[in-house]
């Protein structure tokens, strides 16, 4: 089904279910969808983004902006179950949910993951992208700004 199809691109970053799904799209349609999150010309840019531009996805996602309340947090909901947990979540107290995808591009070394930590009262969008570094390093890094980040609004108080 294509919600199966949203799922398996979503929670296990499969290809093969996202190419599915963009196959059956006109291409006005997917660059609506871009164009609305502030991303014109993506499909361009052979899919590549910043790390700012990852964040505005999440923030519309949490914001409902685009898409249902319903299908929003349902997106929301595959992203925390993504099989992925050895980046930003090492840092991540298991018992906090965490939406999230990860980008790898092996041959120009960049390794990104982008998503909301729902902390009780307190979700924030945290999104690391290292660039040059291998993997080891770069999971070291993402780990170490999460743990410093989640550490800083985990104790702050109003």
């Amino acid at each position: 089904t294509i919600e199966d199809l949203v799922r398996r691109s979503l929670s296990e970053s499969d290809n093969t279910a996202h190419f599915m799904l963009v196959r059956n799209l006109e291409m006005e349609e997917v660059q609506d969808v871009y164009d609305h999150m502030g991303l014109p010309g993506f499909l361009k840019t052979e899919g590549s983004l910043s790390a700012k531009k990852y964040s505005v996805i999440f923030r519309a996602l949490h914001n409902s902006s685009y898409l249902t309340e319903d299908n929003s947090q349902k997106l929301l909901l595959y992203l925390a179950n993504s099989s992925f947990d050895d980046y930003i979540q090492t840092a991540l107290p298991k018992d906090i949910v965490f939406s999230h995808k990860i980008g790898i591009d092996g041959n120009k070394k960049v390794y990104l993951d982008s998503g909301i930590v729902y902390i009780p009262n307190r979700p924030y969008i945290l999104t690391v992208m290292t660039k040059n570094k291998d993997e080891q390093k770069s999971k070291e890094i993402m780990a170490n700004v999460s743990e410093k980040v989640y550490n800083y609004i985990s104790t702050y108080s109003d």
